[in-house]
């Protein structure tokens, strides 16, 4: 009733799915789904690593309950929007002592990226970051902010994974319902808290339109 009420008002209803309050038992099952730092620890205070297979996936299911749920009691038909929760602290995160973006599947991301980017000419990449790296196999993040041009493109390549993530937990629900509003709202923090802030709205509402 609530919902049909805040309709009525003229209020625009927006579903948000959070990903980030993971169970216990969800770690206990799938302990690699931890976010790591560059020495390799986990944490378990910034939501699972946006780039694991089996978290896609749980979240691919929940969003897809959550709709069911809304469509069998008759409330779906009053919203109007969807925000999927795009926030990938597993990259910049919480925990601003450094990147977590050291799990299997973040570096195995990042070295794709960097292929594409520089065109899987390592010399390409040596000159623009004033490196000597051999290749792009153990290539890895940089362990926390400076100004240099290897922070630069990582926060590229974290760009295009939000940009890429809000596009995957949007695929669930477009396979079941269309919102008329689509809110890709991503974790905003103000800029004097953090120098690596910006999450690029112009960017994603350009692409994703």
């Amino acid at each position: 009733a609530k919902l049909r009420w805040l309709h009525e008002a003229g209020l625009n209803v927006v579903v948000h799915f959070f990903h980030h309050s993971v169970p216990e038992w969800f770690w206990k099952r799938y302990p690699d789904a931890q976010p790591r730092n560059a020495p390799g620890q986990r944490t378990v205070q910034n939501g699972a690593s946006p780039r694991h297979p089996t978290v896609l996936a749980a979240i691919g299911r929940n969003e897809a309950a959550v709709l069911k749920h809304l469509r069998e009691v008759g409330l779906l038909k009053w919203v109007d929007g969807v925000d999927v929760g795009v926030a990938h602290e597993g990259q910049l995160t919480y925990d601003w002592s450094g990147y977590w973006a050291f799990d299997p599947q973040a570096l195995a991301a990042y070295r794709w990226f960097l292929i594409g980017r520089y065109g899987a000419d390592i010399e390409r990449l040596n000159r623009d970051w004033g490196t000597h790296h051999k290749s792009f196999v153990k290539l890895r993040p940089p362990a926390r902010y400076s100004k240099s041009r290897e922070c630069t493109v990582f926060e590229e390549f974290y760009r295009e994974g939000l940009l890429q993530g809000a596009i995957g937990l949007s695929e669930p629900v477009a396979e079941r319902f269309s919102p008329r509003i689509w809110f890709w709202m991503s974790h905003f923090i103000r800029e004097q808290e953090r120098h690596y802030a910006a999450r690029y709205p112009v960017y994603y509402l350009r692409r994703l339109k």
